[in-house]
């Protein structure tokens, strides 16, 4: 990889956390008949009064792609430079009736995405670092009590201070063995999150903290359903256009939605409780669809106007599985801190008996 591709992937991860300024601003040229062209113009010279580098380069990139083909579209122009998760939002912008109100829409829904992003981000980070703290922590603690020990083998402990010798022992001598485990078992996580599918999936997404990976798509989707619904799309074409770039988990869960629709066509709800979307996603569509005039209306009002709703809710569900994972580490490591102080004291104990 030589310095211009990595100059490029620069700007672009750069621009993936502000892609959504750019919908709106894009949006707002639309509104104004700008062409797609001087659009491009304009964000370079903003770019140089703003002294934004990401923003001149995207700008740059957009003006060669146009420039390559005058008559290229929305999607062509812009693929390029977004993620491929926008592609087939910005597809459906396409034919859309009203194109500035339907890249509004995207910008609401990639603002969503990147929202939820960064939630992620900084839950896990500040669980990483807890983690590592109390982990070197709990070594140190284990390390200290393992030495104690050496100086009174004889001595017996039991009750809360057998517990944490038998706590500090085992992390001892096993700590290469447990961080063997703990790397497995993340690397499976992240591996089968996107891929597992079948019976038993469908009892982990019910379970609380491992239902994370199916809240957050759940929400994605919803928001990118209304999108394809606003655009045009009917019900069906829409959810199965859901399954478009998806995960196997996704594809399996669209394909549930889609055959629930050919066999029970009039049970619209029962084929949006077939796993896709998360309970409490499923109870406010339904309360929309009782006031709604169609249920698309329901699906096109929750995913547009409801995203800060359904933001909260996953922010309840991010922090709650960190703070769980956190307070296991730190649990363990409280533990041990505490452990090292009562068998110091009943060392001092023993020997001020005369042992």
């Amino acid at each position: 990889m030589n310095i211009k591709s990595l100059i490029n992937l620069y700007h672009l991860f750069v621009f993936s956390f502000v892609r959504d300024i750019f919908y709106v601003e894009l949006s707002d040229s639309w509104k104004r008949k700008v062409s797609l062209k001087n659009f491009a113009y304009r964000v370079v010279d903003n770019g140089i009064i703003l002294k934004d580098d990401t923003r001149i380069y995207i700008g740059r990139k957009l003006i060669s792609a146009i420039e390559k083909n005058e008559d290229v579209g929305l999607w062509a122009s812009l693929k390029g430079l977004v993620s491929k998760t926008d592609w087939p939002l910005l597809k459906a912008a396409e034919i859309s009736k009203n194109i500035p109100d339907a890249i509004t829409h995207i910008a609401k829904v990639v603002s969503f995405k990147i929202n939820i992003a960064k939630q992620l981000i900084a839950s896990m980070g500040v669980t990483l670092l807890v983690a590592v703290l109390c982990g070197a922590t709990i070594a140190v603690t284990a390390d200290t009590i393992a030495k104690i020990l050496e100086t009174a083998p004889n001595i017996k402990f039991v009750g809360f201070n057998g517990l944490v010798v038998m706590l500090a022992r085992f992390f001892y001598s096993q700590w290469v063995l447990i961080l063997a485990l703990a790397c497995c078992i993340i690397a499976v996580i992240v591996f089968y999150a996107p891929r597992l599918i079948g019976s038993l999936r469908e009892r982990i997404d019910e379970l609380p903290i491992l239902s994370l990976y199916r809240d957050v798509e759940s929400a994605n989707a919803m928001a990118m359903l209304s999108m394809y619904l606003s655009s045009g799309l009917v019900l069906k074409d829409a959810v199965i256009r859901l399954s478009i770039d998806g995960t196997p988990w996704r594809k399996w869960q669209v394909a549930k939605i889609a055959n629930a629709l050919d066999s029970r066509p009039s049970e619209l709800m029962y084929a949006f409780s077939r796993g896709l979307f998360s309970p409490k996603l499923r109870a406010r569509l339904a309360a929309l669809a009782d006031s709604s005039s169609a249920f698309e209306d329901a699906i096109i009002t929750l995913g547009r106007d409801e995203l800060e709703r359904i933001e909260k809710e996953i922010q309840k569900t991010v922090v709650l599985t960190g703070s769980s994972l956190v307070f296991g580490f730190a649990f363990i490591a409280v533990i041990l801190s505490l452990g090292q102080q009562t068998i110091i004291s009943q060392l001092y104990n023993e020997f001020s008996k005369g042992f």
